[in-house]
C-alpha cells in the first residue's frame, strides 16, 4: 500500500516529536553512595546514611528498608512492588523480626511477581540482615528453582537490583558452573548470592544465610516429592542461627507436597503463611467478574464453579489469586487468554482438567486434586439469583486498603 504525502508527513513529525522526547528525558542517575576504588568501582554503599535515610522515609526495620530499595528502584526504571505484596511483605517481615519466625511461605498465581518480588527481597535480605561469618568463609544465599535457567535469570536480577538501589558494582562469575555474585554486606562481611537447581547435592553442605525456592508445588516428580528433602537440607546449612530468614513460593499445583501442606497448615511457631487479608474484597470482586463472562457467554456450569470459590474466601484464605497481586492481570483477562489453547493442548497441559479449572488453579491459586478434571455440566450446579456484576454494585469495594 502507498504512502499518501500528508501520511508521510504525519509520519516524519511523530518521529521528530518521538527523539525530541528521548533528548529531553534526563540520563538515569546512578547511586553511587560511596567512593569508587583505584579500578573506578563502587564496593560497598554508605550504609550507614541509608538506613537512616529509610527509617525517616518509610519507617523502621526491614519493611523500611524494603521500601526504601524499591524506591531507589522505582526512580531507576523498575515498576513498583504491588499493593498486594508490600502488605504481606510487612506482615513476614514483622514475624521475622518480632515473632523470631523463619519461613515465608506464599501461594501465589502465575504471573503475580513472585519470582521479581522475591528477588528484591534477596538482595534486602542479603545485604542487611545481621551476621557474624568466620573468617575466609563467605556463606551463601541461594536462589534455587526448578531449572537452573530460571535461577539464573533470578542471579541477574539480583545484580541489577544491587548495582541500582545501591550503586554496587557487583560482579557475576560461576565458579564450579555456578552463577554467583560476591560482594561485602552491610556489616562488611562477605555473602554470595548463587542460582541452583532443586537437587540435594546443590544444597547440602554450605552454610545459608539465607533461601528463596521459587515455584516449590512444581518440584514435584514422578510421585516424589524432592522440595521436602530440599527444605530438609538447607535447614541444617541455617546451622541454626539468629536472623536468618528463607521464603516458599509458589503457584497452586496440587493439593498434596511440601508446599501445599505448609499452605494448609498455616501460620505456626516458624512458619508465615501469606494470606488474602484486606485483599478479601478485591479478589472477591475478580472472580465474581469472571463469573458474570462465563455467564455472558453461556457457560453456567462455569460460572457456578467460580462462584462456589469466590463464596468460600475468607481474609485468612491463603491462596492469593493473580489479579490481586498483579493489578494490570485482570481475572477477566486471564480467564480468556485461556481460551488459546485447544482441547488437545489443554489435555495434555492440564491432564483433563477444563479451562475454568485450568484458570482456577494458574491464576485463581485454587490447587486441584488429580481426580477433579472431568467436564462439568450445568445440571452439576445449581444457580442461585441473577448474574452478580459486582463492578456496578459496589464501585467503592474495588480497590485496595
Amino acid at each position: 500500500m502507498a504512502w499518501s504525502a500528508e501520511e508521510k508527513a504525519a509520519l516524519v513529525a511523530a518521529s521528530a516529536r518521538e527523539e525530541q522526547e528521548r533528548a529531553e528525558k534526563p540520563a538515569k542517575r546512578i547511586r553511587k553512595l560511596a567512593p569508587a576504588d583505584e579500578d573506578g568501582k563502587v564496593t560497598t554503599a554508605d550504609w550507614a546514611t541509608i538506613r537512616l535515610d529509610a527509617l525517616e522515609q518509610f519507617g523502621p526495620g526491614l519493611s523500611g528498608l524494603y521500601r526504601w530499595q524499591d524506591a531507589r528502584l522505582v526512580e531507576a526504571g523498575f515498576p513498583p512492588t504491588s499493593p498486594y505484596w508490600l502488605w504481606s511483605l510487612d506482615g513476614f517481615f514483622s514475624a521475622v523480626e518480632q515473632e523470631q519466625k523463619r519461613w515465608g511461605v506464599w501461594l501465589a498465581g502465575r504471573g503475580m511477581g513472585k519470582s521479581t518480588t522475591l528477588t528484591r527481597v534477596a538482595a534486602l535480605g542479603g545485604v542487611w540482615l545481621p551476621r557474624k561469618i568466620p573468617p575466609r568463609q563467605r556463606w551463601l544465599w541461594p536462589f534455587i528453582s526448578v531449572r537452573p535457567t530460571d535461577a539464573d535469570r533470578r542471579i541477574e536480577e539480583i545484580q541489577g537490583i544491587i548495582e541500582e538501589a545501591y550503586g554496587i558494582t557487583v560482579e557475576k562469575g560461576a565458579p564450579r558452573s555456578i552463577p554467583t555474585l560476591t560482594l561485602l554486606d552491610a556489616g562488611s562481611m562477605p555473602i554470595a548470592y548463587n542460582s541452583l537447581a532443586s537437587t540435594i547435592g546443590n544444597v547440602k553442605g554450605p552454610s545459608c544465610t539465607g533461601m528463596i525456592l521459587d515455584e516449590e508445588a512444581a518440584m514435584r516428580v514422578g510421585g516424589a516429592n524432592p522440595s521436602g528433602e530440599i527444605i530438609a537440607s538447607v535447614v541444617a546449612a541455617f546451622r541454626a542461627r539468629d536472623d536468618i530468614f528463607a521464603i516458599r513460593c509458589s503457584s497452586a499445583w496440587e493439593t498434596k507436597g511440601s508446599h501445599w501442606n505448609a499452605v494448609k497448615k498455616g501460620s505456626t511457631e516458624i512458619n508465615y503463611v501469606a494470606t488474602l487479608g484486606p485483599f478479601l474484597r478485591a479478589a472477591v470482586a475478580g472472580f465474581l467478574d469472571a463469573a458474570t463472562w462465563e455467564e455472558d457467554r453461556g457457560d453456567r456450569a462455569a460460572a457456578a464453579e467460580i462462584r462456589r470459590v469466590a463464596a468460600e474466601l475468607r481474609a485468612d484464605s491463603a491462596g492469593i489469586p493473580t489479579f490481586v497481586g498483579h493489578e494490570a492481570i485482570t481475572a477477566i483477562k486471564s480467564r480468556r487468554d485461556i481460551e488459546a489453547l485447544d482441547e488437545e493442548t489443554l489435555a495434555e497441559m492440564y491432564h483433563g482438567l477444563t479451562k475454568v479449572k485450568a484458570w482456577l488453579r494458574e491464576y485463581g491459586s485454587v490447587p486441584m486434586s488429580p481426580d477433579i478434571g472431568a467436564a462439568l455440566s450445568d445440571e452439576d450446579f445449581e444457580v442461585v439469583g441473577e448474574p452478580h456484576r459486582y463492578a456496578d454494585e459496589m464501585p467503592e469495594e474495588r480497590g485496595y486498603g
